[in-house]
C-alpha cells in the first residue's frame, strides 16, 4: 500500500508543480521550471511502470479517465503501460487489463482516430477472449459482478466505436454467463440486459435495443422477488410504450424501487454506461 501513498503524493507534488506560483519558494524553486501537464504524466508512467501493483494501477486507471475525457492525447503513453503491465499479470489485474482497454478505445473516439487503430482494436478483443476464457467465476464474489461491469464498458465503447459484430459478441456472452452464475431471473442479470438495452439505446436505436429490455422483462416477471407493481418491472413496461427506457415516471421522478445487486444498493446511474 506504501506504493500506492507514494503514487498519490508524486502526483500531488507534480500538480501543485504545474500550477503558477506552485514551486516552493526559496532554495527549493526548480530553476528549470515548473513541470507542465506531459512531464507531470511522464512521472506517473515511470512509476507505474516501475511498481505495477494494484493499487498503483488502480490510481493510473483514475488519472487516465480524466486525461481521456478531456481528449488528452497523452494519455495513450500511460494506457499502454498499464496495458502492458496488466498483461504480464493476467489474473489478479484482469478488471484493470479490461478497463485500460476500455479507455484507450474511448480515447480513440474522442480524437475520432478508431478507424486509425484497427490493431489496437483487434488486440482489445483477444485480451478479452482470453481472460473471459480463464476468468474464475464465483457467484457470491463481488468482484466477479465488477470484472463484468468493465467487460460491459469494453463492448460499449465498441459498439459507440462502430464495432457492431465485436460488441454484439460480447454482450451475448455476458448475459448468458450471468444466467448460468447467478440465475435466469435474478436481479444481476435483468441489470446486465437493462445494461445492454441502454448502451444500444444510446448508441444505436430502439429497434436494436429492445430485444435487449425484453430479455430484461421477461426475467423480472419471472422473479418471485417483483411483482407488476414494482419499479423495475413498471419502469420496462412503460418502456415497451415509449420505445424509450428511463427510470422516471411520467412526473418525472424514479419509480418507487431501490434496485440492488447482492444486497448492495445502487443508484440508478450506475446502469447507465458511458
Amino acid at each position: 500500500m506504501m506504493r500506492g501513498v507514494e503514487t498519490r503524493s508524486l502526483l500531488c507534488d507534480s500538480e501543485r508543480n504545474t500550477k503558477p506560483g506552485g514551486g516552493r519558494k526559496g532554495k527549493g524553486v526548480d530553476r528549470n521550471g515548473p513541470k507542465t501537464n506531459s512531464d507531470h504524466l511522464s512521472d506517473i508512467i515511470q512509476h507505474i511502470d516501475e511498481y505495477p501493483d494494484q493499487a498503483n494501477i488502480d490510481y493510473g486507471l483514475g488519472v487516465a479517465r480524466s486525461r481521456v475525457a478531456s481528449r488528452d492525447k497523452n494519455v495513450e503513453r500511460l494506457l499502454l503501460v498499464m496495458i502492458s503491465q496488466c498483461e504480464s499479470r493476467p489474473e489478479g489485474l484482469a478488471k484493470q487489463h479490461v478497463i485500460a482497454w476500455s479507455e484507450l478505445i474511448k480515447l480513440y473516439q474522442k480524437l475520432d482516430s478508431t478507424g486509425n487503430h484497427g490493431n489496437k482494436i483487434a488486440e482489445a478483443t483477444e485480451t478479452y477472449k482470453r481472460l473471459w476464457a480463464f476468468y474464475v467465476w464465483e457467484e457470491d464474489k463481488f468482484e466477479c459482478f465488477e470484472f463484468m461491469e468493465a467487460v460491459l464498458q469494453l463492448a460499449a465503447n465498441l459498439l459507440g466505436g462502430g464495432y457492431l459484430q465485436e460488441a454484439r459478441h460480447m454482450f451475448s456472452e455476458a448475459v448468458d454467463k450471468a444466467t448460468t452464475l447467478f440465475g435466469n431471473s435474478d436481479e444481476r442479470t435483468v441489470w446486465v440486459c437493462i445494461t445492454i438495452g441502454i448502451v444500444y439505446q444510446t448508441h444505436v436505436s430502439w429497434d436494436c435495443a429492445a430485444e435487449w429490455f425484453e430479455g430484461a422483462y421477461a426475467r423480472a416477471l419471472a422473479s418471485r422477488e417483483w411483482g407488476h407493481k414494482d419499479g423495475i418491472v413498471r419502469s420496462l413496461k412503460a418502456a415497451f410504450d415509449k420505445k424509450h427506457f428511463s427510470y422516471l415516471s411520467d412526473e418525472g421522478r424514479p419509480f418507487k424501487t431501490v434496485f440492488g445487486v447482492s444486497g448492495i444498493k445502487i443508484i440508478p446511474g450506475r446502469l447507465h454506461l458511458e
